[in-house]
């Protein structure tokens, strides 16, 4: 049986590989979404801004940009999802162990992904 100490030293160390996979996955969602910014703006069509703060993007390109992604997750589908299903498992072996522990400190938030 490990020390209370020790266990503490590990819960850190499994609570920073799962900040780590969190941290991996927002990088693949923010990607993701410039991938599909960058298949959308050549696409769309040119038009004159009336004012000026007014946004050029119709519903048309918003729903061409939301395919975009669509598309770009498609493709990245299984690297997202075994990186979910990874960060599931460290979070349920981290509060695991802090109820072994007795620590009550809030469990790290699991991110979302914008498309899926």
């Amino acid at each position: 049986m490990k020390s209370y100490s020790e266990a503490r030293i590990e819960l850190r160390r499994m609570e920073e590989a799962c900040r780590l996979n969190c941290r991996h996955l927002k990088i693949i969602d923010r990607q993701i979404i410039a991938a599909a910014e960058r298949m959308t703006i050549p696409d769309r069509n040119k038009v004159r801004q009336y004012g000026r703060h007014a946004s050029t993007w119709t519903n048309a390109d918003e729903r061409h940009y939301r395919d975009c992604i669509d598309a770009v997750f498609e493709s990245r589908r299984a690297e997202v999802e075994a990186l979910r299903r990874k960060i599931e498992r460290q979070t349920a072996a981290i509060n695991l162990l802090r109820r072994r522990l007795g620590i009550n400190e809030p469990a790290p938030a699991i991110p979302h992904i914008v498309s899926g």
